[in-house]
C-alpha cells in the first residue's frame, strides 16, 4: 500500500514524485469541492469510502510529520508543485465530512506547514486555507479553523513585513469577519442540525436519548455569531 510504501521508502522519493503522491491522498479525502468534473470523478464522500478516506489521512499526516525536509527545497522549481499540493490536501481533508477528528487535524496540519515553512508565498496560501475553512458549515470545524488562523498570525507576527500586516489585518482578518458575520445573517433563523440516530429495523430512526440545546446556541445563526 502508498502508506507502506511512505512508511519504508518515502525518504528515497524524488522531488517531482511528491506532487503526484499527494494529488493521490488528496483524492481520497472525499471532499466533492476537490474534483473539477464531478460526472468524470468517482464520488469518495459516502460512508463506503470512509475506511480509505482515514488511511488516505494516516498518509498525509506521516508526510506532514515525518518528510517535510524530504520535500523538495525553495529553490527548486518543483517546490511549488509539492508544497501547493500539500496545502491542496490538508484543506481537502478539513472539509471532508468523514470524521470531524479528521477534519480538526487537518487544520493543525496546516499551521504545522505554516510554521516549518520559510517562504512567505507558501505561509500566504496556508491562511488562505484557513480563510476558507473559516467558513465551513460545522461549527466546530470554522471555530478550530479561526483559532488556529489567529494562532498562526500571532505566533509569526514577529516575522512579517509592514505589508504583510497590511495585507492580513485588510484581506484576511477583516475578510473572514465580513464572511462570517454574512452567513451567520443569512442563517439567523434555521435552526441547528442535530445527528441523527441510527435506523432500527423498521427503517425509522431509534432515537435513546434527547439532545437539548442551549438557547444562546439553538439556532444556525447564534453558532455563527459564536464563531
Amino acid at each position: 500500500t502508498l502508506l507502506s510504501i511512505l512508511e519504508g521508502a518515502g525518504h528515497n522519493l524524488a522531488g517531482t514524485a511528491w506532487p503526484v503522491v499527494i494529488d493521490a491522498i488528496s483524492s481520497l479525502s472525499g471532499d466533492v469541492t476537490a474534483y473539477g468534473d464531478m460526472d468524470a470523478a468517482i464520488n469518495r464522500s459516502g460512508a463506503e469510502w470512509s475506511t480509505c478516506s482515514m488511511l488516505g489521512f494516516r498518509c498525509l499526516k506521516l508526510i506532514v510529520d515525518d518528510f517535510l525536509d524530504h520535500l523538495p527545497p525553495p529553490t527548486e522549481s518543483s517546490s511549488v508543485g509539492a508544497r501547493t499540493a500539500l496545502l491542496d490536501c490538508c484543506s481537502s481533508f478539513g472539509k471532508s465530512r468523514h470524521d470531524v477528528n479528521t477534519s480538526l487535524t487537518a487544520i493543525g496540519l496546516l499551521w504545522t506547514i505554516a510554521d516549518q515553512d520559510p517562504d512567505p508565498k507558501s505561509i500566504d496560501r496556508a491562511l488562505a486555507k484557513m480563510v476558507s475553512l473559516s467558513s465551513d458549515s460545522r461549527t466546530e470545524v470554522r471555530n478550530c479553523s479561526v483559532n488556529t488562523l489567529f494562532s498562526c498570525i500571532v505566533g509569526r507576527g514577529q516575522r512579517y513585513s509592514p505589508s504583510q500586516w497590511k495585507a492580513i489585518i485588510c484581506e484576511t482578518v477583516f475578510g473572514v469577519f465580513d464572511h462570517v458575520s454574512a452567513r451567520g445573517e443569512n442563517d439567523k433563523s434555521n435552526p441547528p442540525e442535530i445527528p441523527q440516530s441510527p435506523k432500527g429495523g423498521s427503517g425509522k430512526s431509534v432515537n435513546r436519548y434527547k439532545v437539548s440545546i442551549h438557547h444562546s446556541r439553538d439556532s444556525v445563526g447564534k453558532q455563527w455569531a459564536t464563531t
